[in-house]
């Protein structure tokens, strides 16, 4: 993976907050925009936090991400192979809401 500095065209620049690519962040971009490329893809904005905690920092927080994930998809694949055995429906939630807030 490469992060880039680029200045961004006007038709491209925005006050909107975005989502840093690496760590979830919200941020605005700006006028020079940091940005994440891995093996020809575009992956997205990389915030300045991210720049102050710099390569090895994020590196490292990656990989644990990358771990939580595997768990997560792990769980969710031993989940959907087993069933759900028991789900309240939406109307059972809504009643006990009423029932509750009396």
């Amino acid at each position: 993976m490469q992060v880039k500095l680029e200045v961004l065209p006007k038709e491209e620049r925005s006050d909107s907050a975005t989502a840093c690519w690496l760590c979830g962040r919200s941020f605005v971009v700006g006028t020079v925009a940091c940005w994440a490329y891995g093996d020809d893809l575009d992956l997205g904005p990389v915030c300045p936090k991210c720049l102050e905690e710099g390569s090895d920092r994020v590196a490292e927080r990656l990989a644990k991400q990358a771990h939580w994930s595997r768990c997560v998809a792990e769980q969710a694949r031993q989940i959907a192979e087993e069933g759900i055995s028991e789900m309240p429906t939406l109307e059972e939630l809504r009643a006990m809401q009423a029932n509750a807030s009396r």
